[in-house]
C-alpha cells in the first residue's frame, strides 16, 4: 500500500513540476553549487545504514567527483529508475547516474564522456539448476543481453524473454513463482540469490539534461580531474564495494558436472614451514591447510591434502599427476612450467625481509646465507650477489644459525616465518630490517596436462574468497602457534649447567630467574622488531603510519581537513665519503641526532626513520605550500651539519615534500610521492623539492607505459624504421640502420625518447631490441628470396645484453632461423656497453661476446665513437669491423682547425685498422665536402634521408640505387 501512495505523489509531484515548464536553477550554498542527484535505494548505489549516515558505490563516487566541481550533492531517493529519468527530464533532479539499462531509450538527455562502473548482467533463477524450457524475465529498458543465447546452449535450456515496464513488477513475478529466472545488473554482490550466470559487462554513466550544456562540460571536466589525480577511483570502489566480500562464485554447468564427476580432490603442500603448513600430533596445521578447508566447503567437494617427508617428494607428485594441484605454487609460470602445473591468481604473499646480527654489517662485501636450489635464491639472490658473497645452505633454519654463529652476515625470509626461525634454532642475538625487499606470490597450481575445468574452478574460488577472512586465518594462525619451550632453552643455554655445582637451589632460583627476564625480553624484542628500526633505534615506517592516522583523525584532524599537513622526506647526503672516513656508526648516530632535533620543532608532528637507509619521514605542519619549504629548508641549514673531529662536515642534506591530503591517496602513498619528489633532486643542488603535478604526470605515464608495453610488443606495435647510410661521393644508398619507433594503438606515436630510457631501466629494452632485430631479419631474407638487391642493415644492442642469459644462443638461434649471408646484419655497440673496459674481467667478457659474434656472421660497428673516453680502448681490445664517428667530432671540426685535425687523425686510425668508417648526423653540404676531404666517403643524417617506415624505405632505397645503376667499385 505504502508504495502504491509513494507513486501516486511522485507522479502527481512531476505533473504539477512540469505544468510549470521549467526547472529550477540549482542553489549556491557557502559549501559550493547544490545538485540534486537521483537514485533507487536498496540497489547498492546509495545505501542508507542509519539516518544521515549514507555508503555505497556511487555515494562515494559522487562525493570524491564533488570535490573536483566545488559542488554539494543532495540524493532524491525514487521508487523506480524510470521514475528517475522522469524527474531528470523534468529537472527535479540535475544529475542521474548509474541507471541500469538502455539509457537510449530517454529523450533529452545526454551522457558523459566517462564511465562511472562498469557492472556485469546476471541470470538469476529459482533453483540451482536450470529447468529444460524456462520463462526468463527482463525489463523495458534494460541493456541487449547478445550472451544470453551463449549461456543458453551451455547450461542446456530454451527459454522465452517476458517483458516489464518496472524492475520490481519483474522481481515480485520471480517471487511468486511466474518466472524461472530474470536477467539484471549485479549491483549488489552479497544479496542472497541464485546466479547460474554472470555476462554481457555494461557501463554506467552520468545522465544530464540535453539542455544543461554547461553543467555537461562541468562533470566531464570534472570526471577528467578525478581520473587524472585519482586513476584507480573505480578499482578502489570495486574493491571496497563489490569484492569486499569476495565475488560470487559462479559456476557454468560444464564446472558443476566436473566436480560431480570427480567426487574428491586431493593436493600437495610443498613447503611445509610454520605458520603456513606444519604437522602436528599427526595432522596438518596452519594457514594453507585452513584456506585449502574454506575452498573445499565453497566448492563441496572432500579436497585431501597429502602429506610428504619432502618437497622434493611433493613435487614429484605434482609433476606426475598424481595430485590434483599444489597448494602453495609460487606465481611464477617459468618455474610452474618445470612442473607441469598452470599457477591461478594469487591468494597471498611472502615478503622477505633483511635478517642481520645485532648491529651493523661490518663491511659492503658481506656474506649471504642462501637456501640452495630455492626459487627465491635463483631469481633473487644469485642475479643480486655475486658468487664470492653466496654461501648455500640446506634449510632456512641452517641460514639462521649460520648467520647468528657469524658463518654469514645475512639472510632473507618471509616475514611471517621470522619469529618462528628465532626461536627455532635459537638465533636471538638477530634483528630484522624493516624494509620488504622482495615477494613471493602464493597461488593454486593445476596439473597442466589435467582437465583445465579444475584450473578454471580453481581461479573463481580464489577470486570469490573473502580477502579479510584470509588475514584474520593468518593473525589466528600466527597467535596460536607460538610458543617456547622449557627444555630447548635449558639445552642451549649450558651456563647454568655451571650453577648447578655451586648448589642445587641456586641453579633453580637463576634458572627461574633467567628464564622469565628471557622471556620478557623475547616479548619486547617482538615488540621491537615489529614497530622499531633495530638500526637506527629509531621508531619505523609501520609505527609512523600507525600513529600517523591517530594524529590526522585526532588532534589535528582540523590541520589535515584545511590542507596544512604534509609529510616530509629527510635524506642523508655524502654518506659513503663519511663512511668511508669516519665509519657507519657516525653516520647511523647522526640520523638519530637529526631524529631528536627535528621532534623538538614545533611544527614537526611525527618522526620516524624511511625506507632507505639514511632517511627520516616526518609529518610536519605548515600554513601554506611556500610557508612549508621554507621550513624545511630553515632545518636543513640548521642541522645539515655533522661534527666529527672537531670539525662540521656539511652532509648535503635533501628532502622532498608532499602535501597529506586525501587526494593524495594514504599515509603509505603520500610518503612514496614526497620520495619521488626527493628523487628528483638527486641530480640537482636544490635542497627541498615539492611533489606536484609534473611528477605526478610523469610517473602516470610511466605507469601507462608499463601497463601496455607487453601487449604492445605482442601486438607488433614496436616498429623497425630505416635510416640510410650513403656513399657521400655518389648518393649510393650503402647501408641502413634500423631505429625503434612505438606506433601505440590508444598512445599514438611514441618518440624513443619517452620510452627507451624506462626500458633501459626495467629491462622490457632487452625483448624490444630482438623485436626490431628479428624485422631486420625478416627484410633482408624477404629481398634475398624476391631476387632484389640488398645492403647491410644495423641494430643497436643495449648493454644490459652482455649480462643478459642466453644473449648468444638466442642470437645464434635467430641466425640459423634465417640463414643470411655473412655481413648483411651489423650491431651497434657503444662502449657503455661494456661497462669499465679497463676490468679484466669485462675485457674478456666482451671479447668472447664480439668474437662469437663475429663467427655467426655479424658485422661489429663501435657506435659514437669520440663521445666518450674509452673507444680507443675498444678499439684496441675488440675486433671492431666499423668506426661509427659521432656527430659532435663533426660539427665541432666546422669551426676549429685544430678539431678538424683530431676529425681526420680519427678517420685515417679507422683505415689503418682495416675499419669501414662513417660519420653520423651530416646536415649540411659543407659537411659532406669536409669528410670528403678528410677521407671519410660514408656518412648518415637528415640530408640524405631521415628515418622512415619499411614500405618507404625501401622505395627510397629502389629509386636512388635504380636511378645511379651498378655499383661501381
Amino acid at each position: 500500500m505504502k508504495k502504491w501512495w509513494g507513486g501516486a505523489l511522485l507522479a502527481a509531484g512531476m505533473l504539477l513540476f512540469q505544468s510549470i515548464g521549467c526547472y529550477a536553477e540549482p542553489a549556491l550554498s557557502d559549501r559550493g553549487q547544490i545538485l540534486r542527484v537521483g537514485y533507487v535505494p536498496n540497489t547498492g548505489f546509495v545505501e542508507e545504514d542509519w539516518p544521515g549516515h549514507r555508503r555505497g558505490y556511487g555515494y562515494e563516487y559522487m562525493e570524491f567527483l564533488a570535490n573536483y566541481g566545488d559542488w554539494v550533492f543532495e540524493y532524491v531517493p525514487s521508487a523506480t529508475w524510470l521514475e528517475c529519468a522522469a524527474k531528470l527530464q523534468s529537472g527535479e533532479i540535475d544529475l542521474l547516474p548509474e541507471m541500469p539499462g538502455n539509457y537510449r531509450i530517454l529523450t533529452g538527455v545526454k551522457r558523459t564522456d566517462h564511465v562511472i562502473g562498469r557492472i556485469p548482467m546476471e541470470l538469476v533463477v529459482a533453483s540451482e539448476d536450470a529447468k529444460p524450457h524456462m520463462r526468463i524475465g527482463t525489463y523495458s529498458s534494460s541493456y541487449p543481453i547478445p550472451n544470453l543465447p551463449n549461456i543458453a546452449a551451455g547450461e542446456g535450456f530454451t527459454y522465452d524473454l517476458i517483458n516489464y515496464p518496472l524492475f520490481y513488477d519483474m522481481e515480485e513475478a520471480f517471487s511468486r513463482g511466474e518466472l524461472d529466472g530474470y536477467v539484471a545488473p549485479m549491483l549488489n554482490t552479497q544479496e542472497s540469490r541464485h546466479v547460474l550466470e554472470i555476462f554481457d559487462r555494461q557501463s554506467y554513466r552520468m545522465l544530464v539534461r540535453e539542455d544543461r550544456t554547461d553543467l555537461l562540460k562541468k562533470m566531464n571536466s570534472a570526471m577528467d580531474q578525478m581520473l587524472l589525480y585519482q586513476s584507480n577511483i573505480r578499482d578502489h570502489l570495486d574493491n571496497k564495494y563489490m569484492r569486499a566480500k569476495g565475488v560470487p562464485l559462479i559456476l557454468n554447468r560444464g564446472e558443476r558436472d566436473y566436480l560431480k564427476e570427480k567426487g574428491k580432490l586431493s593436493t600437495v603442500i610443498m613447503n611445509e614451514r610454520r605458520p603456513y603448513a606444519f604437522m602436528e600430533n599427526g595432522a596438518l596445521h596452519g594457514v594453507i591447510p585452513e584456506i585449502i578447508n574454506q575452498i573445499s566447503k565453497d566448492l563441496g567437494i572432500e579436497i585431501e591434502i597429502v602429506h610428504t617427508d619432502s618437497q622434493e617428494a611433493a613435487e614429484r607428485l605434482i609433476r606426475t599427476g598424481q595430485v590434483d594441484f599444489a597448494a602453495d605454487a609460487v606465481c611464477d609460470f617459468s618455474w610452474a612450467s618445470g612442473l607441469n602445473i598452470r599457477p591461478t591468481q594469487f591468494y597471498m604473499e611472502y615478503r622477505y625481509v633483511p635478517v642481520t646480527r645485532k648491529g651493523e654489517l661490518t663491511s659492503d662485501t658481506f656474506r649471504v646465507a642462501c637456501v640452495k636450489d630455492l626459487l627465491f635464491t635463483k631469481t633473487y639472490l644469485e642475479p643480486r650477489f655475486p658468487e664470492e658473497r653466496r654461501v648455500y645452505f640446506s634449510s632456512l633454519e641452517d641460514c639462521f644459525k649460520a648467520v647468528n654463529d657469524g658463518d654469514a652476515d645475512i639472510v632473507f625470509a618471509p616475514r611471517g616465518e621470522v619469529a618462528y626461525l628465532v626461536e627455532q634454532t635459537g638465533a636471538y642475538q638477530l634483528e630484522v630490517g624493516s624494509e620488504s625487499d622482495f615477494s613471493d606470490f602464493i597461488s593454486l597450481g593445476v596439473y597442466r596436462y589435467g582437465d583445465l575445468r579444475l584450473w578454471q574452478i580453481l581461479n573463481k574460488e580464489i577470486n570469490h574468497l573473502d580477502q579479510r577472512q584470509i588475514r584474520e586465518i593468518i593473525n589466528r594462525t600466527e597467535r596460536s602457534t607460538r610458543h617456547v619451550n622449557l627444555q630447548w632453552l635449558i639445552y642451549h643455554y649450558p651456563f647454568h649447567a655451571l650453577l648447578i655445582l655451586i648448589g642445587i637451589a641456586s641453579v633453580i632460583i637463576g634458572i627461574l630467574w633467567y628464564r622469565f627476564k628471557v622471556k620478557r625480553n623475547h616479548m619486547e624484542m617482538a615488540q621491537r622488531m615489529a614497530y622499531i628500526d633495530l638500526r637506527y633505534e629509531l621508531p619505523n615506517l609501520t609505527w609512523f603510519e600507525i600513529e600517523g592516522i591517530k594524529l590526522i583523525n585526532g588532534e589535528h584532524e582540523g590541520d589535515y581537513k584545511a590542507g596544512k599537513l604534509y609529510v616530509s622526506v629527510f635524506s642523508q647526503g655524502g654518506t659513503a665519503a663519511v663512511v668511508e672516513l669516519y665509519g657507519r656508526k657516525l653516520l647511523d648516530n647522526s640520523l638519530r641526532d637529526l631524529a631528536a632535533d627535528l621532534d623538538g620543532l614545533d611544527w614537526v608532528l611525527l618522526t620516524a626513520v624511511g625506507n632507505e637507509a639514511g632517511r627520516l619521514v616526518c609529518i610536519c605542519k605548515g600554513e601554506s605550500d611556500a610557508d612549508m619549504l621554507r621550513k624545511v629548508s630553515s632545518a636543513i641549514a640548521e642541522y645539515g651539519y655533522i661534527s666529527a673531529n672537531d670539525s662540521r662536515i656539511w652532509m648535503h642534506m635533501q628532502a622532498g615534500v608532499c602535501p597529506l591530503r586525501q587526494d593524495n591517496g594514504y599515509i603509505s602513498q603520500t610518503v612514496d610521492r614526497a620520495s619521488i619528489a626527493l628523487s628528483e633532486l638527486h641530480e640537482s643542488n636544490d635542497e627541498v623539492r615539492m611533489f606536484d603535478n609534473s611528477m605526478q604526470e610523469r610517473l602516470i605515464l610511466e605507469q601507462k607505459i608499463e601497463s601496455r608495453m607487453e601487449q604492445a610488443l605482442a601486438d607488433g606495435e614496436f616498429k623497425a624504421w630505416y635510416q640510410p647510410k650513403y656513399d657521400i661521393r655518389t648518393g649510393r644508398t650503402v647501408g641502413a640502420e634500423a631505429l625503434v619507433r612505438w606506433i601505440s594503438a590508444d598512445m599514438g606515436f611514441m618518440p624513443p625518447g619517452k620510452f627507451i630510457p624506462l626500458f633501459e631501466k626495467n629491462g622490457f629494452v632487452l625483448a624490444v631490441d630482438f623485436a626490431i632485430l628479428e624485422q631486420a631479419f625478416q627484410y633482408q631474407r624477404r629481398r634475398l628470396d624476391e631476387g632484389k638487391e640488398v645492403v647491410p642493415i644495423s641494430v643497436n644492442q643495449s648493454r644490459l645484453h652482455m649480462t643478459e642469459d642466453g644473449y648468444l644462443d638466442k642470437m645464434k638461434a635467430i641466425v640459423e632461423r634465417y640463414r643470411l649471408p655473412e655481413g648483411l646484419i651489423e650491431l651497434e655497440l657503444t662502449e657503455t656497453v661494456f661497462g669499465d673496459f679497463d676490468e679484466t674481467e669485462n675485457h674478456k667478457n666482451a671479447a668472447s661476446i664480439v668474437n662469437e659474434l663475429h663467427k655467426m656472421g655479424f658485422t661489429i660497428s663501435v657506435d659514437d665513437f669520440g663521445s666518450g673516453y674509452s673507444s680507443y680502448m675498444l678499439l684496441n681490445q675488440l675486433p671492431m669491423d666499423v668506426m661509427k664517428i659521432d656527430r659532435s667530432l663533426l660539427t665541432s671540426s666546422e669551426d676549429s682547425s685544430r678539431m678538424k685535425a683530431i676529425l681526420g687523425n680519427v678517420i685515417q686510425l679507422g683505415k689503418s685498422l682495416n675499419m669501414r668508417v662513417i660519420c653520423e648526423g651530416i646536415e649540411t653540404k659543407e659537411q659532406e665536402r669536409l669528410l670528403v676531404e678528410l677521407g671519410c666517403n660514408y656518412g648518415q643524417g637528415y640530408l640524405n634521408g631521415k628515418p622512415m617506415n619499411e614500405e618507404d624505405f625501401t622505395a627510397f632505397f629502389e629509386a636512388r640505387n635504380g636511378a645511379l645503376g651498378p655499383q661501381m667499385e
